[in-house]
């Protein structure tokens, strides 16, 4: 399962929670309290299947997390997509385009840009500019007021204002979001090759002390077996032993200098390590937010 998107679907339902509890104390304080002329009945009835949807939206997710079932980034479109269609439902029922929380349509774009590749995200970005659309479109004529020529072209340039919105919140945090998750990818092949230059580090060090513990008695073997070549020469009994013993020795010195060449190899690994970790502190300096 992708953690990136199960964590954004999280927050989409756990935003949409919190939105639907403002939802009905904005209704009911509208209607209730400020006494405006609200088509009550049918905004309850959207919050009603708005949290219906959301509740099952909720159950369904605890469901592939438990079964490890996946989730992939068709989810959050359909998240997002039902996002737009309440609050445009919602806002068709509240005066339309001209509701003060219509540019909530931006929010689903914004995680959109965040969570989801390019394509998809055009998509949603089109999807809200229709929703705005259709409430500019469908917006009742006494919403005009007197001066209806002015106010059409008031709502026009509103919706050239959303428009614009839409596309450069896409775009930039589209490529904000891109950018750093580039950044992300070089960091943490930054730590791997720092942590294999460590643990070169590591078994350099390891294998020339074990070359240095090996040296000394394979070195004293040597002697001994020098010693007792030299004391076989006049019991032939003991020379076929002798002999014998030469190819074990043999193989292990041929054994210690490949090992000592290994070790060398390593030493050189380490240092290249410090070119490595300069080059680690400088990405995490660039990545760094100033102050």
């Amino acid at each position: 399962m992708d953690l990136l998107l199960q964590s954004s679907i999280r927050r989409v339902l756990l935003l949409r929670s919190v939105a639907i509890a403002l939802q009905l104390l904005a209704v009911l304080i509208a209607y209730y309290v400020l006494d405006f002329a609200l088509a009550l009945l049918p905004l309850l009835s959207i919050i009603a299947v708005e949290s219906l949807f959301q509740l099952l939206s909720v159950v369904v997710l605890r469901q592939r997390i438990h079964s490890r079932a996946p989730v992939g980034a068709a989810t959050v479109v359909w998240q997002l997509l039902a996002d737009i269609l309440f609050l445009t439902l919602l806002l068709m029922h509240s005066g339309g385009a001209t509701n003060a929380f219509v540019s909530l349509l931006l929010l689903p774009v914004m995680i959109a840009a965040v969570t989801l590749p390019g394509r998809l995200t055009v998509l949603l970005t089109v999807i809200a500019i229709a929703a705005y659309s259709a409430l500019v479109i469908m917006m009742p004529l006494h919403h005009q007021g007197e001066h209806g020529m002015q106010m059409r072209h008031h709502f026009i340039a509103m919706w050239i204002n959303f428009v614009l919105s839409a596309v450069v919140v896409a775009t930039l945090v589209s490529a904000l979001s891109r950018t750093l998750a580039k950044q992300q990818r070089a960091i943490a092949q930054s730590r791997e090759e720092q942590l294999r230059a460590e643990q070169l580090v590591s078994l350099g060090s390891a294998a020339a002390q074990a070359t240095h513990q090996l040296a000394t008695p394979l070195a004293n073997l040597a002697l001994l077996h020098d010693e007792a070549r030299e004391l076989s020469a006049d019991s032939p009994t003991l020379q076929p032993v002798v002999d014998d013993m030469a190819v074990p020795l043999t193989q292990c010195q041929r054994q210690l200098d490949l090992f000592r060449a290994r070790a060398q190899q390593l030493r050189d690994a380490h240092e290249r390590a410090p070119h490595i970790s300069r080059y680690y502190s400088s990405l995490m300096r660039s990545v760094k937010p100033s102050r």
